[in-house]
């Protein structure tokens, strides 16, 4: 029984043999051609590297990051408080590239359209850290980056370029938009008195206005208090002295048009007129209801040409408040045949050709036009001064342009080494193999 273990021999020992001694083989033909398999793999490591270098330099772009610090720009608003888009197109438009066209000619040179460089710019917001799926955020920091040069130092240049043009039309279009413009009383003497007056008081009223939509909240105190004074002073010479040179031309009756002076009149009395008839037509329908008012009534329905007027009051006091309406009628009524008679009597007056009342007039005029154009010219510089602090500093560069790439070539290095040296192996084997057969069919002969 021994004998028979010490004597057997599986059956497929010769191949297990034969493997062992294959495998021995096949590591001593890769030793001896190990030569062949580090140039191959070197080979193809240099082409990895140059492929990897080719795709860096296209994926190369320059990129700036900036800032944006105009009011607004926290809720998503675009300084003109649009609401900005997916795209931001309110911070790029076709007017800043052909500013760097004008700065840059070349490009055009080069073949490039505003189109081009106009598409190329792209603007990416950046996202803060830990920003949760859901959460509303609105940026105030984007990437722009720009690839369209065959060079890197043109595309920054280019890129440097739109963030100064970008700058410029910001601060033109959204810092100070407009000045209020003095007033020249020299041209204005050939107007009637009249017109002078109504120049001059919407003249008042735009400057009025011009402090009231100045920022509050970017304002120094020192500025405030002189934004008071100016507008104490305004309203004294729009609701004192223009009203008294208003009321001087009234009552002295100087024009330097009388026909046009008798026109105006007659216009007056015309419109006055047709207010008259529309109250006499109320007062006459309130007169009528009254007398046929019920107590029972709920509604008092007062026809005033074609529209409908309703009264509705609870039971005790409709009746007085019915009353008091046509009283207040009456009182309307009243105060325009007053208003008709002075001016039927100003029409029956000769023109004043009294020159001293003209010269006080035109005193009177000339000074308010004079103390305006100090208040207009403080008003300016107000507005610039403080104005311009929502604009000044518009857009900050927070990450200096530069060149940046996604980097193959360690990646590109690799593979190629690893796939030479595949191929180096592959090819030894093959090689090897292909000697083997031609040998033992040598041999066989």
């Amino acid at each position: 029984m021994n004998l028979e273990k010490q004597n057997y021999v599986p059956e497929n020992y010769k191949e297990i043999y034969e493997d062992e001694i294959d495998l021995k083989e096949l590591f001593l033909v890769l030793w001896r051609n190990k030569t062949k398999i580090i140039v191959v793999a070197i080979i193809c490591m240099v082409f990895g590297l140059i492929t990897g270098k080719v795709m860096s330099s296209k994926s190369k772009k320059s990129t700036v990051v900036v800032e944006y610090t105009y009011p607004g720009i926290e809720v998503g608003k675009s300084p003109n408080g649009s609401t900005l888009g997916l795209t931001y197109s309110q911070f790029k438009n076709i007017f800043m590239i052909k500013d760097i066209f004008h700065k840059m000619p070349e490009l055009e040179k080069n073949g490039l359209t505003e189109d081009n460089v106009l598409n190329a710019i792209k603007i990416t917001p950046v996202l803060p850290k830990g920003l949760k799926e859901g959460e509303v955020y609105y940026p105030n920091k984007f990437t722009y980056s720009l690839k369209i040069a065959n060079s890197s130092e043109k595309d920054e240049e280019v890129l440097k370029n739109f963030i100064e043009v970008q700058k410029d039309y910001f601060k033109r279009n959204y810092a100070l938009t407009s000045r209020l413009p003095l007033l020249n009383y020299e041209e204005s003497l050939t107007y009637d008195y009249k017109d002078i007056i109504s120049v001059i008081d919407t003249s008042l009223h735009s400057s009025i206005v011009a402090i009231d939509n100045l920022d509050q909240n970017i304002i120094s105190l020192e500025d405030k208090v002189e934004m008071q004074n100016i507008l104490k002073e305004l309203k004294i010479l729009k609701d004192i002295n223009l009203v008294k040179i208003k009321n001087m031309v009234e009552d002295y009756r100087v024009t330097k048009n009388p026909n046009e002076l008798m026109i105006n009149y007659r216009q007056q009395l015309e419109e006055l007129g047709r207010q008259k008839e529309k109250e006499l037509g109320k007062i006459s329908q309130l007169e009528s209801m009254i007398k046929a008012y019920k107590p029972d009534s709920k509604n008092v329905v007062v026809m005033n040409n074609g529209s409908l007027e309703k009264i509705k009051t609870d039971e005790e006091n409709y009746y007085t408040d019915f009353l008091r309406q046509l009283a207040v009628e009456k009182i309307k009524l009243s105060d325009i045949q007053v208003e008709m008679k002075y001016i039927e009597k100003k029409m029956k007056q000769e023109v004043n050709a009294d020159t001293s009342k003209e010269k006080e007039v035109d005193e009177g005029l000339e000074y308010i036009v004079s103390s305006l154009n100090k208040k207009i010219e403080k008003i300016n510089d107000l507005t610039v001064k403080n104005y311009n602090k929502k604009y000044s500093d518009i857009i900050k560069v927070t990450e200096t342009v530069t060149t940046k790439s996604d980097s193959k070539v360690p990646l590109m290095t690799l593979v190629g080494l690893l796939l030479g040296g595949f191929i180096g192996v592959c090819y030894v084997l093959v090689g090897n193999f292909i000697f083997e057969e031609k040998k033992k069919k040598n041999d066989n002969k």
